[in-house]
């Protein structure tokens, strides 16, 4: 019996969840993560109507909502239709109009990078690397790996 539960279903939730913290003055929110088995890592942020991006203050966030939205990711990376590949980032938009999106990278663990969400330390110039703080001994490996 398959009691994976419907793709759907948990897109719904995700963006139920991400509806419950939609700020007032945000047009659009984002979630991104990155999903290991070992490591965990996530982001929220949301864009006013003059494209500004902003983030919750460290006393307002709503860490609990966050934990649940990364809850869901995790039980939609499990999911049969990931079975032959399970994506390990994804990004979650939800606009003010309730247009929802998501999308999905496949970066190895060895070329992730805590903060950097959607690309590998492989994929970035030499400035980029300095902006994610990724050292330069670091950065030169990937480049060589890739």
């Amino acid at each position: 019996m398959n009691t994976a539960k419907n793709p759907q279903e948990i897109y719904k939730e995700i963006g139920n969840l991400i509806w419950s913290i939609f700020p007032e003055e945000g047009v659009e929110s984002c979630f991104t993560c990155q999903v290991y088995d070992s490591f965990k890592d996530y982001t929220f942020d949301w864009s006013d109507e003059k494209g500004i991006k902003q983030w919750f203050g460290f006393e307002d966030s709503p860490d609990d909502v966050f934990y649940l939205i990364l809850k869901q990711l995790e039980l939609l990376q499990q999911h049969p239709i990931f079975a032959k590949e399970r994506w390990t980032h994804c990004k979650v938009t939800l606009t003010d109009e309730g247009k929802f999106s998501i999308n999905f990278a496949y970066i190895d663990k060895e070329d992730s990078w805590s903060g950097l969400y959607m690309r590998g330390v492989s994929s970035l110039t030499k400035e980029e690397a300095e902006i994610y703080h990724v050292p330069e001994d670091v950065w030169e490996e990937r480049q060589v790996q890739s």
